[in-house]
């Protein structure tokens, strides 16, 4: 999670609390899921902000090209 543009050790302890482990997770949010884990984590609209999602496609198809 940590490859992610703007997640720490701290953000990635809280992810990994609600169960979020994979790029493919993260790629995969729809605006719901978004708005919940941002609500949950009190990301404070940071997910979208930050284009999770975008850095999260990029950094699964690199991995996969591996």
């Amino acid at each position: 999670m940590k490859r992610i543009s703007g997640v720490g050790v701290v953000l990635e302890r809280k992810l990994h609390r609600v169960g979020v482990r994979t790029f493919q997770q993260i790629m995969n949010w729809s605006p719901a899921d978004i708005e919940a884990i941002d609500t949950q984590l009190d990301f404070h609209g940071r997910v979208n902000r930050e284009k999770w999602a975008a850095q999260a496609r990029r950094l699964h198809k690199s991995s996969r090209k591996k």
